[in-house]
């Protein structure tokens, strides 16, 4: 009997220990599977298309304090509009991935254009604005 009793602990144990293993097998793979799958969806938020348009409208009144007149009493465009301007369309960009470039002409007093180039990975978009008065 002793032998029988020992041989069925045993056996119990091995199938105890085995059906534990399977378990925290199983666990484990789905619980990665999840954690890969919300991986996935959080990298598809900051992916678009090139028909998507990255960047904002900027509206002309909110630049209007920087706009001066000169010895004539002209107006024209100071060259600081630019520094707020890249600003505003930086924290207005609708990506949070990638890279952006700027670069600015001053044409003129009363003509300024502001390039900006968006990459994110083989994707990119530009976009000029034109700051001018009339």
């Amino acid at each position: 009997m002793n032998k029988k009793h020992k041989f069925l602990t045993f056996l119990f144990l091995l199938i105890l220990a085995g059906a534990s293993g399977s378990a925290i097998y199983f666990l484990y793979q789905n619980d990665w599977k999840l954690k890969k799958d919300k991986a996935s969806d959080s990298d598809k938020r900051f992916e678009f298309t090139s028909q998507e348009n990255v960047f904002p409208d900027l509206d002309a009144e909110y630049f209007q304090k920087y706009i001066k007149l000169n010895s004539q009493n002209k107006e024209e465009i100071k060259q600081e509009i630019v520094l707020p301007i890249v600003s505003d369309v930086l924290s207005r960009l609708k990506s949070a991935e990638g890279k952006v470039e700027f670069d600015y002409t001053v044409k003129n007093t009363k003509n300024i254009e502001i390039y900006f180039k968006y990459k994110n990975g083989s994707n990119y978009q530009t976009k000029a604005y034109l700051v001018y008065l009339d």
